[in-house]
């Protein structure tokens, strides 16, 4: 349960710095790619389409030592839900912000 509270929360942060951060040399590049592929642009206004690669970003680097030993069909398919469920937690949270940051 602690393993997966961790991908979850990690899958925000990540997901809050690439989409949210004010980072002086990220959010310039964030921004010029934006405007330069519109693809890329829309992938970040999508907090289930950016929190699925963020999460799977996330769920990568935390079962490299595994990936390392060789990629099974069983791993492929734990990565690919550990990416939904991240995908659901950006999602849910960000919604939940933006309805208080409404008020």
């Amino acid at each position: 349960m602690e393993a997966l509270f961790l991908h979850l929360l990690a899958s925000y942060g990540l997901w809050f710095v690439v989409t949210q951060s004010h980072l002086p040399v990220w959010h310039g590049i964030r921004d010029a790619l934006a405007l330069k592929y519109s693809t890329f642009g829309r992938w970040l206004l999508c907090a289930v389409c950016s929190g699925f690669w963020c999460s799977l970003a996330v769920a990568s680097a935390l079962a490299a030592p595994e990936l390392m030993g060789g990629v099974t069909v069983t791993l492929v398919g734990r990565l690919f839900v550990q990416a939904l469920a991240g995908a659901a937690t950006c999602y849910l949270v960000e919604a939940h912000v933006t309805r208080l940051e409404a008020r």
